[in-house]
């Protein structure tokens, strides 16, 4: 844990869904399991998630990458939750005990062209270089999540 790199990105998405939808995938808590902890044989080894996210609502979750024996923790709070709308988060995570970032992120929902524009924003600082590949998972979260709208579920 020798450098902390600084980075923010922002990921907007189009899904051809109504915004109520689209909100209702991202903060549903069976949804959320699917598109988020149980996609790409990661191993989930514990969620305590809230029934309902709502402002100072927290979820927290250790898990492993496909093939791997690390074991990674995020822990994430809600600051700020304007339902349909907005959601304003923290979380922080680890690698097997030590830091690995902590991150500020806004989600925004928009109707737009017949479906919900939404506008990912995280700024983070990042321990020994994972800003990149926290960028390019985020995107590849985000395909899953469209996904799972597609998919009918919700």
């Amino acid at each position: 844990m020798d450098k902390i790199t600084h980075h923010s990105f922002t990921l907007d998405r189009h899904y051809p869904h109504p915004t109520a939808r689209v909100f209702g995938a991202f903060t549903d808590p069976a949804a959320r399991l699917r598109w988020f902890f149980m996609s790409d044989a990661w191993t989930l080894h514990a969620l305590d998630a809230p029934p309902k996210v709502e402002a100072q609502a927290t979820e927290r979750s250790r898990f492993s990458p496909p093939g791997s024996s690390a074991v990674l923790t995020n822990d994430t709070t809600y600051c700020f939750v304007q339902p349909g709308r907005r959601l304003i988060f923290t979380y922080a995570m680890t690698i097997n005990g030590a830091p690995l970032s902590a991150s500020l992120c806004t989600v925004d929902f928009q109707t737009a062209d017949g479906g919900t524009r939404l506008e990912f924003t995280e700024q983070g600082a990042y321990f020994d270089g994972f800003a990149k590949g926290r960028a390019e998972g985020t995107q590849h979260m985000l395909l899953r999540f469209g996904q799972e709208l597609d998919s009918g579920t919700i």
